[in-house]
């Protein structure tokens, strides 16, 4: 499955969790729109891709907040460093 993260909507940091639900339905409406909810749920996202388009407009517009959320992912993959095909695929464009 894809995930596609559209940068160029993305003016604050609920802009990017609103996409978010959209796509992933399983996150629900009690997911909390912040990195912590984001980790309580980052299961949902293994052998997954995400893709990122007009990444460097998010970053223009939530600054620093894009790695954050990155590093989320990140930390999920070294989890999941022994499993096949469990890892979450980031692409930014």
């Amino acid at each position: 499955m894809e995930i596609i993260i559209e940068g160029k909507e993305i003016f604050s940091p609920d802009d990017f969790y609103k996409q978010l639900s959209k796509q992933v339905p399983e996150l629900g409406e009690y997911f909390g729109n912040n990195l912590d909810a984001l980790w309580d749920y980052i299961d949902i996202f293994d052998g997954k891709t995400i893709i990122w388009k007009d990444f460097l407009m998010s970053e223009k517009n939530i600054g620093s907040y894009v790695y954050k959320i990155i590093n989320i992912y990140k930390a999920r993959n070294e989890k999941l460093k022994q499993i096949k095909n469990g890892k979450i695929n980031i692409i930014l464009l």
